[in-house]
């Protein structure tokens, strides 16, 4: 029942703008696409909406005293595809399908820097481009990786990789 609750709620909100319960409404519309939000290996459709919705609250409301809780539930639902691009990188390796797995560890680098997966997929990257034979470009993402994370948790791998560079 949470799509006929956004749907009420959006429908609340967009035929009476200036009510004092369009607010309200904007944020309850979120929280239904968050209760509708699935397990990361889902399809993410209701996860999306719910973070447009909360960043439409944050821009239209950033003095009200919601808009914490909602950046907090943004960055829970962007881990949360983070996850899921990470989670496919991960089993395209296990398949035998680097290029492919390059693929999502770069959805990971380039879309999900806030979370903590960010970190991982460098490694990641590193490991299967290192396996590829792509040696320079292992070379410049080594040097990004220390740039960013000189003390992060696979420096000592990666260091140890960067030595098998020929």
């Amino acid at each position: 029942e949470y799509v006929i609750a956004a749907f009420s709620f959006n429908q609340l909100r967009r035929s009476y703008p200036g009510s004092s319960f369009a607010k309200l409404s904007l944020f309850k519309t979120a929280m239904s696409f968050n209760e509708l939000s699935p397990k990361f290996d889902r399809d993410q459709e209701y996860t999306r909406k719910a973070i447009q919705a909360f960043q439409e609250f944050q821009y239209v409301y950033p003095d009200d005293s919601l808009y914490a809780e909602a950046g907090n539930k943004i960055n829970e639902l962007r881990s949360k595809l983070a996850l899921r691009e990470f989670s496919t990188a991960e089993l395209y390796r296990k398949l035998d399908s680097p290029y492919s797995s390059l693929i999502y560890y770069n959805s990971v680098i380039n879309d999900y820097n806030d979370t903590e997966y960010y970190e991982p997929a460098f490694f990641g990257k590193i490991e299967v481009l290192m396996l590829m034979e792509k040696y320079d470009e292992a070379k410049g993402t080594i040097e990004v990786y220390r740039k960013l994370f000189p003390r992060g948790k696979y420096i000592s791998q990666v260091n140890v990789l960067a030595t098998q560079i020929h």
